[in-house]
């Protein structure tokens, strides 16, 4: 009936006004952990909040679930993300007291299904990283046996270039010897000798 759905309707809009307000609430009541005032939470700061007991009872209150759940929840959403924004956190924190539902069934199947995708994300970023790795190894290996191959072609030249060098020397030295040989010779010999002129 008409009725039962304008019943609804406003039910619906009043719960979504008290989610907000418990929204706001739970806001005020962490704004002393944003320390930086960057709106994210970290949990060391919401350890050293907790372990002051009027804030530990109000959490408690507030959340309508113990101090450890809410602790729980900080490193449940850890496990996913470095960063914990405290939208996020504080949603969540609307839940955790509420029964088991259908909604929250689907909250944590779509919540497993988040991990398991980034778990992937992960592993292929991994994977990416070790292959990147390998291929610059092979590429250094590859250069290094070129270069070595380079160093070893240089040194045959050169040391084709120096037995070259070394057999000019030798030919050079036989030239000298031959040289000095013929010098010793021609000292060596005896003068032919001198006529005395004739005047008669």
């Amino acid at each position: 009936s008409t009725t039962s759905v304008q019943e609804k309707e406003i039910q619906l809009m009043s719960e979504e006004e008290d989610r907000k307000r418990h929204v706001e609430d739970l806001k005020e009541l962490f704004q002393e952990i944003n320390v930086t005032g960057d709106g994210i939470v970290r949990e060391k700061d919401l350890v050293r909040f907790l372990k002051d007991t009027q804030n530990a009872q109000q959490t408690a209150k507030m959340c309508r679930v113990p101090v450890r759940h809410v602790q729980e929840v900080m490193k449940t959403l850890a496990i996913n993300s470095d960063v914990i924004h405290m939208e996020e956190f504080v949603e969540c924190l609307l839940d955790v007291g509420n029964p088991v539902t259908e909604k929250s069934t689907m909250r944590l199947e779509a919540l497993h299904l988040e991990t398991r995708s980034q778990a992937v994300r992960h592993s292929q970023i991994l994977e990416e990283q070790l292959d990147m790795m390998r291929q610059s190894m092979e590429d250094c290996h590859f250069e290094s046996q070129e270069r070595i191959s380079q160093i070893q072609q240089v040194s045959s030249i050169h040391g084709e270039a120096i037995a070259r060098l070394q057999g000019s020397v030798e030919v050079l030295h036989q030239k000298l010897d031959q040289v000095c040989q013929l010098l010793g010779a021609a000292h060596a010999s005896p003068s032919p000798p001198m006529h005395s002129p004739n005047y008669g």
